[in-house]
């Protein structure tokens, strides 16, 4: 990313927002194709972040998009962290870093530059960790450092909110069905959360960007029941996760829920696999999304790699076929991603936009 003739094809947006900040401006709005082509807010999360670079980094666009590179290095450790946590191996961990490493979704972002869904969706892994990790009934201290994660992605990107907000809330109704008293900080601090974020940012927008959103999908659907299923929408979660890992998906979820992660703990990858459904399901009938297969990848990219993980224990020649496998489809997406950055090569936006 920090080659000489590589830019992301946002940079330049994201180069203006950078500087809007820079001078004070917290609360910027624009259009966005991903809601309907109507006006939304760009927090300004991602941009406060590196701002102390800037005092030593000229070349902005340096900046960020080495910002970027080191936090997507970051998530192939954190998605190993995850394999493991989930219920995996070693090899299962090598390989989920080795699967992330090489995946295409990822390098797709960093390709067209979309700097504010990767900062805010990096903060999805640290938060699965801090809940899986804990002893259980939670502490308040456990809840509040999620939240707390979770507020960076909140005031990161409207997707990436719209997305945590929804997983954090089923994490929680799930855990409704063994109600208990530690339940009550976690649902106050959601709640405080949301009156925080709409008070100092989304209320701008919010009522405006619905009714946007609303008005254009009521004129888009009518007499057409699965606005949104096309090839592209295949097309996007074969790119995403390769027919490989489509395949082994369903065997790596179970594999999750036999791995004696208990009730508390079995909630976070399964809030997170409905949060992944239930916007792939929106996407089918109204054709609106928010890039739930890259929100999906970190878990996803865990799954696989326990069921190979399983599969490089069963001998020799499983270990040889499970590390052909990852290999493979690593190596697919670093050629991918070498020809974007040294020549003229372009990657697919499906498996973000679909």
């Amino acid at each position: 990313m920090l080659f000489p003739t590589f830019g992301g094809q946002d940079l330049g947006l994201n180069l203006s927002r950078f500087i809007k900040v820079m001078t004070g401006q917290m609360v910027i709005i624009a259009g966005s194709s991903e809601f309907a082509n109507g006006q939304t807010i760009y927090p300004p999360g991602p941009y406060l972040a590196v701002l102390p670079g800037a005092a030593v980094i000229r070349d902005f666009g340096s900046l960020l998009q080495g910002g970027l590179a080191i936090l997507d290095g970051m998530s192939a450790f954190l998605v190993a962290m995850l394999a493991r946590r989930l219920g995996g191996g070693r090899n299962a961990a090598r390989f989920a870093l080795l699967l992330y490493a090489g995946s295409i979704p990822a390098f797709t972002a960093m390709s067209y530059g979309f700097s504010a869904q990767i900062f805010g969706q990096w903060f999805t892994t640290p938060l699965a960790l801090v809940l899986l990790a804990s002893d259980v009934p939670r502490s308040l201290r456990t809840w509040g450092f999620a939240t707390l994660l979770l507020l960076f992605g909140i005031f990161s990107h409207i997707g990436v909110a719209i997305l945590g907000v929804t997983w954090f809330g089923l994490i929680l109704l799930i855990l409704l069905a063994r109600p208990h008293r530690g339940l009550l900080w976690p649902i106050g601090l959601l709640a405080a959360s949301g009156l925080l974020v709409l008070g100092l940012l989304y209320i701008d927008i919010a009522w405006l960007t619905l009714n946007h959103v609303a008005g254009t999908v009521s004129q888009r659907n009518a007499g057409e029941l699965l606005l949104g299923a096309s090839p592209l929408l295949l097309k996007g979660a074969r790119l995403a996760y390769s027919e490989v890992g489509l395949a082994l998906l369903p065997l790596g979820m179970l594999l999750i829920a036999r791995a004696r992660l208990g009730f508390e703990r079995l909630a976070v990858p399964l809030a997170w696999l409905l949060t992944g459904l239930l916007f792939f399901v929106v996407d089918l009938i109204f054709s609106v999304q928010v890039r739930y297969f890259y929100f999906a990848l970190p878990l996803v990219l865990s799954a696989i790699a326990i069921v190979l993980g399983r599969l490089s224990a069963r001998g020799r020649l499983g270990s040889v076929v499970a590390w052909a496998l990852v290999l493979a489809l690593a190596l697919q997406g670093i050629v991918l991603w070498y020809s974007t950055v040294f020549a003229d090569g372009k990657l697919s936006m499906t498996p973000l936009t679909h």
